[in-house]
């Protein structure tokens, strides 16, 4: 009997589980049906009836509680933001299901189900609210639903109640109505009695990302027709749930049977009657009208003749579909297209996947219990596989071993990894242009539960960029202060660096310390706390201070006196290369093995803060090299924590082509670098690869100073905690050719962005030629 595999085997995992994941990935890739958005309206029937609709569903271990995994079902798909007067909502009696098989006999053994009511407070009024509403209770919410969460442990025999009337999340009326959303969404997050988990359900902006110009010929015929999110500004409606692993495997152990399957399904009752008074009346046992386990299966492997029997089917059936997984017809279309011939029939590789597991890694017969696997179509899901911290967006195909086709995360671009995959990436191929250039979500993902993005409440067809929001102060001191009262209130620790332009060695560092601890950067002098930044320790509630830096930097007077009010600690070392190591390593255990490190020139401050929001948003410690060689404090760094990507800030003039020989020979790392002709031109480099690869977030941007490090160091943790990039100017006066193109290039996805620094810092003809080029809709 296989058992489940250890960390020090993941590298064999990856090759492995390569041809299987081509197989799946050539399946997921094109092809024609009714809806390509994973499952947005793919059968004829279910299009009727979207409230059924189930879109998309994924399943993760979850990466802030990693003893339990969490299950998202959407529904409803293209949900248009204004959709007054009624808005959106479950449909009522329906059930809506999370199904579970964990011994692959292709019978569900565990079901969660949602079952949905709805009421009027004031039926004389045609409002969904009828004024500024503030919590689910608040008389002024006209329209509200409620659900129950019934479990069955016997496969659906007997139900029993784990939550009753529970409050569904609001549709996003508008700012207006719902000022807060944010706190009226989290009303909806329920823990279950008896730590059995949490759940939520309500709305929440859609999380597949694609572009839907497939249909023009496959993006056109030559490629040209990619780059827009269709699903940009659209919302969904959202099932979360939160269970510890024990309460999933069988026999209630997950170490011996991690492996699970997982699918959603909608039943409605089977009868219903339309009465005259416009009412309806449903009864009769259910009937299944929609299923979901991997994405894209009914869209591109089923039929459209099949597509609706397929929804109604079950996991016991799917051999049923077994001839049309051997020969899928996506293949061919791609040969008369593009002349790439179709791999050869029949495709076992795709029944592997499909139907019986991954190898060594979703393969059922890796569980203690299973003897005999029942080939059936599910999402699965091996949980003894832990979380990554900076998840690959290509999933296993890029080295992540925890992503897609390993159950599915959020972040997951599961086009991409078709497309690549079909294209031979995993034979040596170039495959760079195979993609449909929408890379991460529109709006970024929470990192906690539900996780799903707040939905959207401005129309989809307003997508106009709405400008820079400048945040700034009198001097770099308070400006600092106004971004950190942007994004820190109720912060617990705040990072102090000394501000000044010459002191900028030891403040290079300052972001990964400011993301470990979850606090902004504020700036001080040598010898005294500027009153800026005391006033905004005192307004966000800061009870713990960390200096960045030795006593050359920030007296030991400064300390005294700020530890009459703070905890007060530093970090600190004998040079600018000591201090960043100090800093890397002074996490303690919880950051050995980290799997990926920042390196900079220590003597050029751009390059290491324009990638700040990656060292604040991904925790890579970030760490200083004098640029012709490694500096022996990094290479000792390196090796103490088992970092096995760098990736190099700044083209090789700032770190030689001999440093990064050194780390990839001597230290057997990936580099990947991150440079261009000037400051301007590498912070593009990074911008783009935060959004293509670490998941930052494509609408927003930030712009900087880039010939004065203060605003772009203070800048980082708020753009790290949005996850969006910061891009440089050439100077206050100039925007900047680089940054020009990448904001034209980048108009069509871009809604919003931030300056740092007053108009001494960033002009106001910057600014505005930078919201030309952020409107420009090339």
């Amino acid at each position: 009997m296989q058992r489940p595999r250890t960390a020090s085997r993941r590298r064999q995992l990856v090759a492995g589980v390569a041809a299987a994941a081509t197989g799946f990935a050539t399946l997921a890739a094109l092809g024609p049906a009714p809806g390509w958005a994973s499952s947005h309206r793919e059968a004829p029937y279910i299009a009727g009836d979207p409230r059924a609709d189930n879109t998309d569903v994924y399943a993760f271990v979850s990466p802030d509680a990693p003893d339990s995994v969490t299950f998202i079902a959407n529904w409803w798909p293209m949900e248009e933001p204004d959709g007054g007067p009624n808005f959106y909502r479950f449909a009522d009696g329906a059930a809506y299901d999370i199904e579970i098989d964990n011994n692959a006999d292709a019978v569900v053994d565990i079901i969660y189900r949602w079952v949905f009511e709805s009421s009027y407070r004031n039926g004389n009024t045609f409002l969904y609210n009828t004024g500024v509403v503030s919590s689910f209770d608040d008389p002024d919410l006209n329209f509200r639903q409620t659900y129950d969460l019934l479990v069955s442990r016997d496969g659906g025999a007997t139900f029993t109640t784990a939550a009753a009337d529970q409050p569904v999340a609001p549709s996003n009326v508008g700012p207006a109505s719902m000022p807060n959303y944010a706190q009226l969404r989290q009303e909806a997050v329920r823990e279950l009695p008896g730590g059995a988990g949490r759940s939520f359900a309500g709305q929440a902006d859609d999380p597949f990302f694609l572009d839907l110009r497939i249909f023009d010929l496959l993006y056109g015929g030559d490629l040209s027709l990619r780059g827009n999110d269709t699903l940009n500004g659209y919302n969904v409606q959202s099932i979360a749930l939160q269970v510890p692993k024990s309460a999933l495997a069988a026999q209630g152990n997950p170490t011996a049977n991690p492996v699970i399957g997982i699918f959603s399904t909608t039943s409605r009752p089977g009868l219903r009657t339309l009465n005259p008074d416009g009412t309806v009346t449903e009864s009769g046992a259910f009937a299944q009208v929609s299923r979901l386990g991997n994405p894209l299966v009914n869209e591109v492997v089923v039929p459209v003749g099949l597509k609706d029997a397929f929804n109604n089917s079950r996991p016991s059936g799917d051999g049923d579909f077994l001839g049309l997984v051997q020969d899928p017809e996506v293949p061919r279309l791609i040969e008369s297209i593009y002349d790439i011939p179709a791999p050869a029939t029949p495709r076992t590789d795709l029944v592997q996947v499909f139907l019986t597991g991954v190898p060594e890694l979703t393969d059922p017969a890796i569980n203690e219990v299973v003897t005999n696997p029942t080939p059936s179509e599910m999402l699965r899901l091996n949980m003894s596989i832990a979380p990554t911290r900076t998840p690959a967006r290509l999933g296993v195909l890029g080295g992540d071993l925890a992503g897609f086709p390993n159950g599915r995360r959020l972040t997951d671009d599961v086009v991409d990894i078709g497309l690549k995959a079909l294209q031979g990436a995993l034979l040596g191929a170039d495959t760079a242009a195979f993609t449909d250039q929408v890379d991460a979500n529109d709006v970024p993902f929470a990192n906690s539960f539900p996780y799903v993005a707040l939905p959207h409440n401005s129309a989809v067809n307003l997508s106009e960029f709405s400008g820079f929001n400048r945040l700034a102060g009198d001097d770099r001191f308070a400006t600092a202060a106004t971004i950190a009262r942007e994004t820190f209130r109720g912060a617990q620790t705040a990072v102090l660096v000394n501000g000044a332009d010459e002191a900028f060695p030891d403040a290079l560092t300052a972001n990964y310390v400011a993301g470990d601890r979850n606090g902004p950067l504020l700036l001080t002098t040598r010898d005294s706390t500027p009153e800026a930044t005391m006033r905004a320790l005192t307004d966000l509630g800061v009870r713990n201070v960390v200096l960045v830096g030795g006593t050359a930097r920030i007296s030991q007077a400064q300390q005294d006196a700020l530890a009459r009010q703070f905890v007060v600690t530093r970090i600190a070392g004998g040079d600018r290369f000591a201090t960043a190591r100090a800093a890397a390593l002074e996490p303690g255990a919880a950051n050995v093995g980290q799997a990926t490190a920042v390196i900079a020139n220590g003597f050029r401050w751009p390059d290491a803060l324009v990638a700040g929001p990656l060292a604040y948003a991904g925790q890579f410690p970030i760490l200083l090299t004098a640029g012709e060689s490694l500096s022996p404090d990094a290479r000792a760094t390196i090796r103490d924590l088992g970092i096995k990507r760098v990736i190099i800030a700044g083209g090789p003039v700032a770190v030689s082509p001999e440093t990064e020989a050194t780390l990839v020979k001597d230290l057997g790392v990936e580099v990947v670098r991150l440079g261009g002709a000037d400051r301007g031109a590498t912070s593009i480099a990074i911008a783009q690869f935060a959004v293509g690869e670490l998941g930052f977030n494509p609408t927003h941007v930030n712009l900087a100073r880039g010939d004065v490090p203060a605003d772009t160091l203070a800048g980082g943790p708020h753009a790290g905690v949005e996850r969006s990039a910061i891009v440089m100017t050439v100077s206050p006066t100039v925007l900047g050719n680089a940054v020009t193109e990448y904001l034209a290039r980048s108009s069509i996805a871009l809604e919003r962005g931030h300056v740092y620094g007053g108009p001494n810092a960033v002009t106001e003809p910057v600014v505005a030629a930078a919201r030309d080029a952020a409107n420009s809709n090339d």
